[in-house]
């Protein structure tokens, strides 16, 4: 009979044991394949700071009204001596036209030659015929004949056009050198312009600028990978915290068993004790036991004073040990109440032993729970710091990265400029080169012509002197009378010939040109256009509608990266963007120191301000019922830490492009920015893993 409540109890306390192990594997699988399926969620911990709601954006100057640079015939441009970007007055000099003849000059020009050609002829024809009865004659004659042999060397053209022509040479000879000195000048001045050295400066300072916040937030995010990888202190609490969870787990698996073992000796001492002091309260009780359970000869004389019957010896005389092996211990000629004591104060110790523990290790799991939470908030707060440093490092590498591309494009539109013309300059070199040859030329030929000239005048003297027949006298006469209308004619024509010079109506800025020498231009094509200088310039910049909202009419502009001087920007219009669906264009009116085709970047908004709660844009959302945000809210268990978004009503205060100012909630909560999957109120989440 004692054998098979031995083995009924054995079987009871292996089946408690098996009941607890299965329930323990159950409930950790539940976790974790619940954890698998919820939403990954980010969060941010709401802190204060700075909003700059600012707008930044880049245009194009250009001006509010052009004109036109024509002339009024057919011409061709011999040298154009001004550059896009250059600022001209009226009466400036901008291009310089060939000497080109006009159709009756040429005519006019052609009919004389003929005539000269006729006169020449016949006074030769009548000079053979005197000189043989007048070697005087004979004498003018061959002078006058080696004068046209020596002129005809430098020109082919009729002494008498040779005026007009040499006039013509100089002209072009000084329009040439004016043009050489004109673009040298520039080039001269373009090299060491101003705003072209502060360019170049600007480009070896942002490139050096550059490098460096390169290098700082590649040294940040080294320092945050170190730190999310090396997070030591909050990694060991977090294997501590599990070593714990693992210990109470089998402490209350242990307490579990023992209650099944021990549970009714443990209530029937305390009962005793109550039998003994009805009167006593329940820490007495607690207390009494506590004494008896150490002092079991006490505990065995009170049962004996209580039951006399448990002073007899008890035959089978054990006691089950604690330990859960099922082992025994015997005792020799032990009285029922000894025995009854040992084994109420073995239950009683037992149990007892298993409160403690758990109530131990729940206060330290308790305790590394708080530990955990005060080292990730410094770890945290440490990579945040990092974070900020490492944008702000990346955000003034952009703006450098900015000033560089302007600086550089300033650069590039010098250097090009210089290029184009160093090539003018040269090609003005070779021209002006040619045109002292031609000049050369054509003086030598004067030269020759007063010869001609001269020795023509005393062949003509001897031989109208020589009263030749009426009828070749007569003919001479009148071809020489033609021959001086025909040049008087000429010279009138010459002299009303058109300007060699293009000059401004107005003043301005050159905003294009149209032609290139060696073209030929018709009447009322333009050559350049002109913005003109008192009408004003604008820019546009395309914002989005939204940003469009936080600037009004009137609002002043900073200018960030001009260095040509001082300019002051005013939005004048807000108007839609043709060009891209649901922008707005922002139209500024600008005055200073401005040159059309100039890119700008204004910025333009409220000032900055500091506000108490700030958080990413993406964690505020909107629906029918308002703006709020979903913060992070946690509940520990003893396996693990839940996590559940809740809606938290807020009103947004002000915003930026990545950072909204909130008020409905304060600083130090956090709350989610993203998720994985959608979320709503009450929606358990997990966190996304940062190592």
């Amino acid at each position: 009979m004692e054998e098979t409540k031995v083995s009924k109890r054995e079987w009871v306390k292996t089946a408690a044991i098996i009941f607890l192990a299965i329930l323990l594997v159950l409930t950790f699988f539940s976790n974790t394949i619940m954890n698998a399926t919820l939403p990954e969620v980010a969060a941010q911990q709401i802190e204060g700071g700075t909003i700059n709601a600012k707008i930044r954006g880049s245009g194009t100057v250009g001006a509010n009204e052009t004109y036109d640079v024509t002339i009024n015939q057919t011409r061709k441009i011999a040298s154009v001596l001004v550059k896009v970007g250059q600022s001209v007055n009226a009466g400036d000099t901008l291009f310089l036209l060939e000497a080109q003849e006009s159709d009756e000059v040429k005519a006019a020009q052609d009919e004389l030659d003929q005539l000269e050609l006729s006169y020449e002829k016949s006074l030769i024809d009548a000079g053979n015929n005197s000189a043989k009865e007048n070697h005087e004659v004979q004498k003018a004659r061959d002078a006058y004949n080696e004068a046209l042999a020596i002129y005809h060397q430098y020109s082919t053209m009729d002494a008498t056009r040779l005026a007009s022509e040499q006039a013509k040479a100089d002209a072009a000879q000084k329009a040439a050198q004016a043009n050489y000195d004109s673009l040298q000048e520039q080039y001269t001045t373009a090299s060491s312009d101003k705003t072209y050295t502060d360019a170049q400066a600007a480009v070896t300072e942002q490139t050096a600028n550059i490098k460096n916040y390169e290098s700082q937030v590649e040294d940040y995010d080294t320092q945050i990978k170190d730190l999310d990888n090396g997070a030591s202190t909050t990694l060991s609490i977090q294997r501590q915290i599990d070593d714990k969870k693992t210990e109470l787990a089998q402490a209350n698996s242990d307490l579990s068993r023992d209650n099944v073992l021990y549970q009714t000796d443990y209530e029937a001492l305390k009962g005793f004790v109550r039998e003994v002091n009805p009167s006593a309260d329940d820490t007495l009780v607690e207390n009494t036991a506590a004494a008896w359970a150490k002092d079991t000869a006490t505990l065995a004389s009170e049962l004996i004073k209580k039951y006399p019957d448990l002073a007899e010896n008890d035959p089978d005389s054990t006691v089950s040990s604690s330990d859960g092996g099922g082992g025994t211990t015997t005792f020799a000629s032990k009285t029922k109440a000894e025995v009854k004591a040992k084994k109420w104060a073995l239950a009683y110790t037992t149990i007892t032993a298993d409160n403690e523990k758990i109530k131990a290790l729940q206060t330290e799991l308790d305790r590394l729970n708080q530990d955990y939470d005060n080292a990730q908030g410094t770890v945290s707060e440490n990579r945040q710091k990092l974070v900020d440093k490492r944008d702000e490092a990346y955000r003034k590498r952009n703006e450098s990265q900015n000033l560089l591309n302007n600086a550089q494009n300033i650069v590039n539109q010098y250097d090009n400029n210089l290029k184009a013309l160093k090539a003018s300059v040269d090609q003005a070199k070779s021209t002006l080169t040619a045109a002292q040859e031609a000049a050369t030329k054509l003086q030598n030929a004067a030269t020759a012509a007063e010869t001609v000239k001269s020795t023509k005048a005393s062949l003509e003297e001897l031989l109208f002197n020589q009263q030749l027949g009426d009828s070749s006298y007569l003919d001479m006469q009148a071809a020489k009378e033609t021959i001086e209308k025909k040049r008087k004619a000429l010279e009138e024509l010459t002299a009303n010939a058109d300007e060699l010079e293009v000059t401004a109506k107005v003043g301005g800025v050159v905003a294009s040109i149209e032609v290139t020498a060696g073209n030929s231009i018709g009447p009322d094509t333009p050559l350049a256009k002109l913005n003109v200088a008192d009408r004003g310039y604008t820019i546009k910049i395309s914002v989005t509608a939204e940003q469009a909202k936080r600037v009004k009419v009137g609002d002043k502009a900073d200018v960030v990266n001009y260095w040509g001087g001082n300019v002051e920007a005013v939005l004048e219009n807000i108007a839609r963007d043709p060009n891209t669906s649901g922008n707005n264009l922002l139209v500024f009116k600008l005055t200073g120191d401005v040159d059309p085709n100039t890119n700008l970047t204004l910025s333009i908004g409220q000032k900055s301000a500091s506000y108490d709660a700030l958080v990413p844009n993406s964690a505020v959302r909107t629906d029918n019922n308002g703006t709020f945000v979903l913060a992070l809210t946690s509940k520990s268990t003893p396996l693990s830490t839940r996590y559940t978004a809740t809606r938290v009503p807020v009103q947004v205060l002000a915003q930026d492009d990545t950072m909204s100012a909130i008020s409905g909630i304060g600083a130090g909560e956090f709350v989610i920015t993203t998720s994985t999957k959608p979320i709503e109120a009450g929606t358990q989440v997990k966190l996304a893993d940062n190592g």
